[in-house]
């Protein structure tokens, strides 16, 4: 049984207050560090940007009236199937050789993939990156999901090819696209659902993305499962069918968990969202056992992890960085990643030794920042984090190309249409908080609790998580299609304010002051 919008409306209002004041602090501060660093596009561009997407939705809102959902469908699925060839061909030109992390990973998956054999794991590996799993446990997920893969590649191809997790990336990222149409179907209507496919569409990161077969976009699809089942259940008249569509949710945020830490985000705004919404046995009874699926399947995890012989409890002792390692690495400024950190926590000890060593230096660094000075830590981290609209892509994409090409001109920073493609990439982004932040200050006056309260909630969540964790804008990369579904939202509430109405009230006030 859903409670009435109206039970919380104090309280939606509240949390709408601290979004809009989190998020229009934020804008502001992106917009002052252009104009520091003299790059005025993305501030000029992203005001037409904004009236264009508007422009949209009510043309498609003229010309596509709701006795024409069938034509909506038709377009869409048209349009999908020319990004989705679109992001095959761009992810053909774009092929990379992989680096840092992805390359570790990679090697380590195609090995075993190839051999069948755990042991031949690090066969490829310089002596440097050996135990690497025991030391970042949280890429044992993405290491076994890609020799699965590669290992059913092998055996039916006799190689693997550079193409063959490009293409399972590019379905990654068409898949995303696919379920924010559909998401959007649920929480808005179908024209919305068809503009939010649009603003996908435009989003140049998602093409970029392709050759970069990581976390950050292969995580992405279990963003937006996660979210499309919660909606769905809580939709869903059958209790049995809600029930069980709340079980996959959690399953869904498990796996998009334990390739990406920060999807975990989702989970804690569902479970607020539950209380508010439901009555509070149901939402009592639906979060123990969403728990206890979680802690059942972690626990499946580290023993499949442990029984495949991945690593071992006294390797990972020896090796493991702790959490407080990334929380230690995130407040030096801008708050990325920093070789001297990590050969700091390396060299620290065993993994309790590590975690006392990196408790006392974020204590120090802490004391040592004081009020001001960590305020400016985490503004400069904010600004690091989201304002890059080009989600960190280039920095990946460009180094090992395998065949430069004209695209490049564009993605590679000293290419010669590179300010033109960083311009357009930064002027989305502003336009996407920009109307993320006018979605809060619109439900802050028209308060109601509906499912974009969790696109905020969502939002919201990741900018702190990111201000606490190590961070980097293509950390954020696989919230952007909940970016996009927030814009979306107050894109539909603009376009259906009722100008007209606060007109006449206008009208109706004035004739009583001018009668009295």
């Amino acid at each position: 049984m859903i409670r009435s919008d109206t039970s919380f409306k104090t309280l939606n209002r509240i949390f709408q207050a601290v979004f809009f004041l989190t998020f229009i602090w934020l804008f502001i501060n992106i917009i002052s560090y252009y104009f520091t660093q003299k790059n005025y596009s993305p501030v000029i561009l992203f005001i037409p940007m904004v009236i264009l997407c508007i422009v949209a939705y009510r043309l498609i809102q003229k010309f596509l009236p709701d006795s024409r959902n069938k034509q909506i469908n038709i377009i869409f699925y048209a349009c999908m199937t020319l990004m989705t060839v679109t992001l095959l061909i761009i992810g053909y030109w774009l092929m990379f050789e992989p680096t840092t992390d992805l390359y570790t990973v990679n090697e380590m998956a195609k090995s075993v993939g190839t051999s069948g054999s755990m042991n031949d794991m690090y066969v490829n590996l310089p002596k440097g990156r050996w135990q690497y799993i025991s030391r970042y446990p949280n890429n044992q997920f993405i290491f076994l999901f890609l020799t699965a893969y590669y290992r059913i590649i092998f055996l039916i191809f006799g190689k693997i090819p550079l193409y063959a997790p490009i293409l399972l990336n590019v379905l990654s990222v068409a898949f995303t696209v696919f379920l924010v149409y559909h998401t959007a179907k649920k929480i808005f209507n179908p024209k919305a659902a068809l503009l939010a496919f649009f603003m996908c569409f435009f989003f140049v990161p998602y093409y970029v993305y392709t050759p970069y077969f990581y976390t950050d976009s292969l995580s992405m699809p279990y963003v937006m499962i996660s979210l499309f089942l919660f909606v769905s259940a809580l939709k869903c008249e059958n209790q049995i069918k809600s029930n069980l569509l709340l079980l996959a949710t959690v399953l869904s945020v498990f796996i998009g968990y334990k390739l990406k830490g920060s999807v975990i985000i989702i989970l804690a705004v569902c479970v607020v969202f539950l209380f508010l919404k439901c009555s509070w046995k149901k939402a009592l009874a639906c979060t123990c056992s969403g728990v206890a699926l979680i802690l059942i399947l972690s626990t499946c995890f580290s023993s499949l992890v442990l029984g495949l012989g991945v690593t071992s409890k006294e390797e990972m002792y020896e090796q493991e960085y702790p959490l407080t390692h990334w929380v230690m690495m995130g407040l030096k400024n801008p708050g990325g990643f920093n070789q001297e950190d990590s050969t700091f926590t390396a060299q620290a000890g065993n993994y309790d030794q590590k975690k006392t060593a990196n408790i006392n230096e974020i204590k120090k660094r802490i004391s040592d920042y004081g009020f001001l000075g960590l305020y400016d830590h985490v503004t400069q981290k904010s600004i690091y984090t989201w304002s890059d609209g080009n989600y960190f892509g280039s920095q990946h994409v460009v180094k090992t190309a395998i065949r430069p090409n004209f695209l490049h001109q564009f993605i590679s920073n000293d290419g010669k249409y590179h300010d033109l493609y960083q311009g357009y990439c930064d002027s989305y982004q502003l336009m996407l908080l920009f109307l993320i932040t006018c979605s809060a200050l619109l439900a802050f006056f028209k308060p109601r609790l509906n499912f974009t309260v969790i696109l905020k909630g969502i939002i919201l969540c990741a900018f702190i998580f990111f201000l606490v964790w190590e961070t980097r804008s293509r950390y954020i990369f696989n919230f952007t299609p909940v970016f996009i579904l927030a814009a979306v939202d107050a894109i539909v509430q603009i376009s259906n304010f009722k100008f007209a109405e606060i007109k006449n009230k206008f009208n109706k006030s004035t004739k009583k002051v001018r009668s009295t």
